[in-house]
């Protein structure tokens, strides 16, 4: 799953990344939607969040993924001129200008494809 603002324009381009890899990737547009579709699709082993997230912090986004997948992997996208607000954010993290580096961490975490 990969959580992160909706794009003014076009597709994100994060998901189109990572469905290239071939992985399935579910989309929320803030950490609420997140946890919502969390409920109904429990089976998800990551979620990429965008930490510049403006609902939920990344650090209460993974407590609350916490109590309800324990699990889950949680890697947060961290933007370069904010890089605190992925300080305590999940299982690992990322720049958001790295698509080769969140490829590579999906591809050791996964390999060549996942569930979501």
């Amino acid at each position: 799953m990969i959580v992160e603002k909706e794009p003014a324009e076009g597709l994100s381009t994060h998901k189109l990344l990572i469905e290239t890899a071939k992985h399935n990737v579910l989309t929320a547009y803030s950490g609420s939607e997140g946890l919502e579709m969390l409920q109904r699709f429990p089976d998800v082993d990551a979620i990429v969040y965008d930490t510049a997230s403006e609902d939920l912090t990344c650090e209460q986004f993974t407590r609350e993924i916490r109590k309800q997948n324990s699990k889950c992997k949680i890697v947060g996208l961290v933007h370069r001129d904010r890089p605190e607000d992925g300080a305590s954010c999940g299982h690992k993290q990322i720049f958001s200008d790295d698509p080769g580096g969140l490829l590579k961490m999906l591809e050791e975490e996964f390999g060549g494809s996942s569930k979501g």
